[in-house]
């Protein structure tokens, strides 16, 4: 063999050794989910750009095929269907031509659920005259000032009730530690999210935003008064109010009215009232972006807790994750509202634009906190059941209640563990909600800054 031969061999060789490397290498990063104890994490993730073709669009949307036979697109706009079976007969539902698309958008933004369902059913499948909707309610009148971001609206929704530590048990939404010396750590997820979100907003006020949060202090439900408060004094009529426009059925409203468990009627009917509300709430602020707080556990580590003393193990994972629109399963347009939201999402840009958002504060908190992003092959059940993969490390649409309701770029955080050896602690003292709300600012910023917003 000749030298030349020998040489080119060798090249080769170590060319296919170098890539070999590095596909090992980066599918042991891409599966990784608990951070470094120490270092700096590659900055990897990477805004898209807020246009996505149809296709992309169809792929976020549709967790099972079966939702893409709710919809169709042809020459003359998008027609809705009440189900697969109507799609295959061609009884569309609603239909919304090319030309009235820009006054759909507009009514999306403006708009609240009652009277969208009042035009989407009114209108089906006839044209309209469109004068009768324009200028139905004002859009933002943005007004800039000098600083950065004078006048953007930003909704901030600090997840839960929070408060005391008994609603936090009976929300299930707490941490309890034993530590080594026997003393226990403890706080709640409600307390943790309102703490951040208030950071949070006096960071945005003194950068010219206009800031609203969906409730007042801990322990509030977005009714502005407790949960308590409000089984005293409005339980009885709103169960009422929802048998008679039946969303309960007579089997359902029966048991509720008789139960005095108060878990019960948090999980079976309060907590999706609480949700609407903080919806309609953020609807009627119209902003510009919406910021959903939460933090996680390791879902294993919060299975296979003391369920008597309600004591966790200190896990050594760590990951974050956010939350856009879309991923709609198949039982999940059941319901009018939900063939509207759909609607929403397929005229308007709210999820390419929610995916862009999403990835500037992915990026922030990887680079911020240190927190490595949630495999997208993750056995998680939220993941691999609900979730789609954007194609964004750490970013999934998932059809969460606010993702679904919430007429504006929408991203639902879920930045890191609560139950993390190390986070737990510096959570209870407050110093990581400081950075959490930190991580939250720069990326909002950055995404504004690289949006060219004048």
């Amino acid at each position: 063999m000749k030298f030349a031969d020998v040489l080119k061999f060798l090249v080769v060789t170590l060319f296919i050794s170098i890539l070999f490397y590095l596909s090992i290498y980066g599918n042991l990063t891409k599966h990784s989910a608990t951070a470094p104890a120490s270092g700096k994490i590659d900055n990897i993730i990477k805004a898209p750009e807020a246009i996505i073709s149809e296709a992309e669009l169809a792929r976020l949307i549709a967790k099972d095929p079966e939702v893409l036979e709710y919809y169709s697109f042809d020459e003359e706009g998008l027609s809705i269907y009440a189900s697969p079976a109507d799609k295959a007969i061609f009884n569309a539902e609603c239909k919304i031509f090319y030309d009235e698309f820009d006054i759909f958008k507009k009514l999306f933004k403006n708009a609240d659920i009652e009277s969208l369902k009042i035009i989407y059913e009114k209108k089906g499948t006839q044209k309209l005259n469109l004068q009768q909707y324009e200028g139905y309610l004002p859009t933002n009148s943005k007004k800039y000032g000098d600083l950065p971001l004078s006048g953007i609206r930003i909704a901030l929704d600090p997840g839960h009730l929070g408060g005391d530590m008994e609603t936090a048990m009976m929300e299930g939404k707490f941490v309890r530690i034993q530590n080594s010396d026997g003393s226990i750590t403890e706080f709640n997820e409600g307390n943790l999210v309102f703490n951040t979100a208030t950071i949070l907003a006096k960071k945005l006020e003194a950068q010219g935003a206009k800031v609203f949060i969906t409730k007042k202090r801990k322990g509030l439900s977005a009714f502005d008064i407790t949960y308590d408060e409000w089984l005293k004094t409005s339980f009885q009529k709103e169960l009422k109010n929802a048998f008679d426009v039946e969303k309960l059925s007579q089997q359902e409203y029966d048991l509720l009215k008789a139960s005095n468990d108060k878990k019960e009627i948090f999980e079976s009917f309060f907590k999706r009232l609480d949700i609407e509300e903080r919806a309609r709430k953020i609807n009627a602020f119209r902003p510009d972006l919406c910021l959903v707080l939460h933090y996680n556990v390791d879902e294993e580590n919060y299975f296979e807790r003391d369920r008597e003393l309600q004591l966790m193990q200190p896990t050594p994972a760590n990951y974050g994750m956010v939350f856009i629109p879309g991923s709609f399963l198949k039982n999940e347009l059941s319901k009018v509202e939900e063939r509207i939201e759909l609607m929403r999402l397929l005229l308007t840009n709210d999820l390419a634009t929610s995916l862009r958002f999403n990835s500037f504060i992915m990026h922030s908190i990887v680079e911020n906190l240190q927190v490595p992003p949630i495999s997208e092959d993750s056995e998680m059940g939220y993941i691999s059941r609900a979730s789609v993969y954007t194609g964004v490390p750490g970013v999934f649409s998932r059809n969460l209640a606010l993702t679904r309701m919430v007429h504006a770029p929408i991203c639902y955080t879920e930045p890191l563990c609560q139950d993390n050896e190390i986070e737990y602690k510096r959570l209870a003292d407050g110093s990581r909600t400081k950075e959490v709300a930190e991580a939250y600012f720069k990326g909002i910023m950055q995404y504004f800054a690289d949006s060219n917003i004048q």
